[in-house]
């Protein structure tokens, strides 16, 4: 089953630690995280997808930052992702380097798209 939007409000911690890591540990990260009876989410019901759009989408620059930070250390993109870092380029409350950061990562995934055609 998967997980209410909200819930990923306490998943964002994920995010300061690397993708990779926590692609491969993802059942450690989430008890770690746990709160016993209130919040224990199982690795099936967690979408790393989802959670890194949650934090592109979010208000807080910082954990826009930590999701940009997955996407350069390999973090799947696809077209909705790229969408959602097209829609908040202009965005002035994120800092302007990691507009510019997230809008490479996009720019490179359609290339690489482009290329495969």
């Amino acid at each position: 089953m998967a997980l209410p939007e909200s819930a990923y409000v306490a998943l964002l911690v994920l995010l300061e630690q690397p993708y990779a890591d926590v692609g491969r540990n993802l059942g450690a990260h989430l008890r770690a995280i746990s709160i016993a009876g209130r919040f224990e989410p199982e690795p099936s019901d967690v979408s790393l997808r989802d959670l890194m759009l949650f934090a592109l989408r979010s208000e807080s620059a910082y954990w826009y930052e930590r999701a940009v930070d997955w996407l350069e250390s390999g973090a799947a993109i696809d077209g909705y992702i790229v969408a959602v870092i097209k829609a908040r380029a202009p965005d002035r409350s994120l800092p302007q380097g990691a507009r510019h950061r997230a809008f490479t990562v996009a720019r490179r995934w359609e290339e690489s798209e482009h290329a495969d055609r």
